[in-house]
């Protein structure tokens, strides 16, 4: 069977091919975890502040596709790293 490829028919595929290329994406772009350990030098602070550890989880999107497993495996790299916050 052949299939006549007329534009109507190229167009609706490529929007159709389009929407799950960014759907897969954002899929697996959510499953990607980043840690970043940055030394701030600060003027001026109390000496007591001194070495301070500061721990900062941020950009959490929950949604139909964020499992619990997920969120614990993003929170476990924080635990037990000695943080004062």
């Amino acid at each position: 069977m052949k299939i006549k490829l007329t534009r109507r028919v190229w167009i609706r595929t490529m929007i159709y091919s389009g929407f799950v290329t960014v759907c897969g994406v954002g899929y697996i772009s959510a499953k990607r975890l980043e840690v970043v350990r940055l030394v701030v030098p600060l003027a001026g602070i109390p000496k007591k502040l001194d070495g301070l550890k500061i721990g900062v989880m941020a950009d959490f999107h929950a949604g139909p596709f964020t499992r619990l497993e997920d969120i614990v495996y993003s929170v476990n790299p924080s635990a037990g790293k000695n943080l004062t916050l």
